[in-house]
This record gives C-alpha cells, structure tokens and sequence, in this order.
C-alpha cells in the first residue's frame, strides 16, 4: 500500500501537480530513520521521479543520495 501511494505521488511530481520540494521533503522522511522498507519505498519512488528531481532540484538530491549511502553503511 505504501509502495502504491508513494508511486503515486511520483508520478504527480512527474506531471508538476506536486511541488518538487513536497517529494524531497517526502524522501527526507523516509530516509530520516531508515529502516530496510523506507529505504525500499525511497528507492522506489527515485526510480519513478529520481530523473524530474535530478532536473529540477540537484542540490537536494545529492541531499537525497548522501542519505541513502549513509543507510547502506550502517
């Protein structure tokens, strides 16, 4: 159900319905507390916006990135 929601709210940062900073702030949550199933729904929902948010928003996303890379060394 998760996974379904977050695809969802990707697709409208897609479309520009959704504020670029609302689907960072979204990772950030995700990845504030990482557990294995945030930084899968993260992972997901990169994989869907990851491209329009490199675009839009590159400083944040390697705010984004450096999260990720912590999680994984942990």
């Amino acid at each position: 159900m998760c996974m379904a929601s977050a695809n969802f709210l990707a697709y409208l940062c897609n479309q520009q319905v959704v504020h670029e900073l609302t689907a960072l702030e979204i990772l950030t949550l995700l990845l504030e507390n990482p557990t294995d199933d945030s930084v899968e729904v993260a992972i997901g929902f990169l994989k869907e916006c990851g491209l329009k948010l490199s675009e839009v928003a590159p400083k944040g996303m390697h705010g984004v990135y450096d999260s990720l890379r912590a999680s994984y060394t942990q």
